[in-house]
């Protein structure tokens, strides 16, 4: 259940890249969910296919591509009503 209603959501709050969701998540969440860099990225994953958030690629030309992340409208009222349970 912790997984399905990740904590994750408060670390997507405005769109963000996967490098500054998971600074945040280290400095916000890892005290109450340990995770590793591959189950945030397998979470975002499953949020994204529930549709709570939308990701696009950012091409990059000195770097390798990036993930941009966007809770939706649906993802911020999961939320909120993860929040109030």
């Amino acid at each position: 259940m912790l997984e399905k209603r990740s904590p994750i959501g408060s670390g997507v709050s405005s769109m963000r890249t996967s490098a500054i969701s998971t600074e945040c998540f280290d400095q916000c969440i890892a005290h109450l969910w340990p995770a590793d860099q591959a189950q945030i990225y397998r979470t975002l994953d499953k949020l994204q296919a529930q549709g709570w958030i939308d990701c696009t690629v950012e091409i990059q030309r000195d770097r390798p591509n990036r993930k941009v992340y966007c809770i939706t409208e649906a993802g911020a009222a999961e939320l909120q009503h993860f929040l109030a349970s």
